[in-house]
């Protein structure tokens, strides 16, 4: 941008660039299903607030059912092929050790947040 008066133009301001984007929305709940000796957890793609989706949170809920955690080990949502997959497979064994403790044959309750440029869902 300039100025302009009688005398002539300013010089040029300093370059503004602006991201059209927004965080994304929020996956649906996520739908977890017994695969073996691992419990596979899956969710669908939500709107990516006009910025291509970089990764996604997903947490387990623990024997507490209050706190909630991440198992980035087995269930790393900013790995590409969890990204591409939309799913990830938790091994029992883990699910029964802590952090979550849970007993066998208890529910797996599970969140997904979506990430993009802009941030988390």
């Amino acid at each position: 941008m300039e100025a302009r008066n009688s005398v002539g133009f300013s010089a040029e301001s300093a370059v503004l660039a602006i991201l059209a984007a927004q965080i994304p929305d929020q996956p649906q709940a996520p739908v977890t299903s017994v695969s073996g000796s691992s419990v596979l957890i899956k969710w669908a793609i939500p709107y990516d607030g006009s910025s291509m989706i970089t990764g996604y949170l997903i947490s387990i809920l623990q024997s507490d059912g209050v706190t909630y955690s991440e198992d980035t080990a087995d269930c790393n949502g900013l790995v590409s092929s969890v990204i591409l997959s939309l799913s990830c497979s938790v091994p029992i064994s883990t699910l029964k050790a802590l952090p979550y403790s849970l007993p066998w044959g208890s529910s797996v309750q599970s969140k997904v947040s979506a990430i993009n440029i802009v941030g988390t869902s």
